[in-house]
């Protein structure tokens, strides 16, 4: 038989202290107020503070994602002229649920009102942590019309895409492979990126080397980084910068 450990939570704690104050009449009600507020700072900075120490436990264990997707690209009579692998996102899922959950954290995904607006579709993602802190971002992009889609489906599509790329940012993913078979041009980060990045590295005290090695699949110096790779960089840097703090 299991024991069941009952484990108190940051609100169940602020409630009893929330419930103390309440009934003591000796606390003006202009002193109560500076209670409640601070209160809830200190909660939030407890959030945070836990949220932060459990990224970097999770971050060290997050394994790499294969593209076991193959999409070939083909001209308007149906002439086969390429083809590019890509992570799927079900592949994704199960590579990545294990160690988030190990580490108390959740991902969500869902609609926000303005999905649609001019086209295209919106997904919003949550990296959750069951201290009750949270980060988000969102990202859209154009229905995924392909040979043999309809509208659902097409959207489907892209709706899949946008979550794998927003759970790489929010939960500091990387890819294994090249992105492409020489059909397309690979887009690198700029100067300015470069010297962004190497601003953080410098903050968190990390070799350019090293952060390569461990973050950037392929690549042996800053120049070759992909673009698309960049805001899950600049992420997984801010977030050890804030550990640090």
């Amino acid at each position: 038989m299991n024991d069941v450990v009952k484990r108190e939570t940051p609100a169940q704690g602020f409630g009893d202290v929330l419930m103390r104050v309440l009934s003591d009449p000796n606390i003006p009600a202009d002193k109560l107020q500076i209670v409640l507020q601070t209160q809830k700072d200190i909660l939030a900075d407890r959030r945070r503070e836990a949220f932060q120490t459990a990224f970097v436990a999770m971050a060290a264990e997050m394994p790499q994602v294969t593209k076991e997707g193959l999409i070939e690209l083909k001209n308007k009579e149906g002439v086969r002229f390429g083809s590019y692998k890509f992570t799927k996102w079900e592949d994704m899922d199960e590579a990545i649920r294990p160690v988030l959950a190990k580490h108390g954290f959740a991902l969500n995904f869902y609609e926000p009102p303005h999905n649609g607006a001019d086209g295209k579709v919106t997904v919003r993602g949550v990296l959750m942590h069951l201290d009750g802190h949270s980060v988000e971002s969102e990202k859209s992009g154009p229905p995924d019309t392909g040979p043999g889609r309809n509208s659902l489906q097409a959207i489907g599509s892209t709706t899949s895409y946008l979550k794998r790329y927003l759970a790489e940012e929010l939960c500091n993913i990387v890819r294994k492979g090249e992105d492409n078979d020489g059909t397309t041009t690979l887009k690198l980060i700029t100067p300015a990126q470069i010297k962004e990045l190497e601003g953080l590295l410098k903050a968190v005290k990390t070799q350019p080397d090293t952060f390569l090695r461990l973050f950037v699949t392929g690549c042996e110096k800053m120049e070759d980084i992909p673009e698309r790779d960049f805001p899950r960089l600049v992420n997984a840097l801010r977030e050890k910068q804030r550990s640090m703090k």
